[in-house]
């Protein structure tokens, strides 16, 4: 699957920004 958005870290900011973005975007979240 091809990913729109990869977030390294993830965390609070990160997850938030996660499920923001990911109704528009298939967002990748690596802890």
């Amino acid at each position: 699957m091809i990913y729109d958005v990869i977030i390294i870290g993830g965390g609070i900011a990160g997850c938030s920004v996660a499920y923001f973005l990911k109704d528009k975007l298939n967002v990748a979240i690596i802890d």
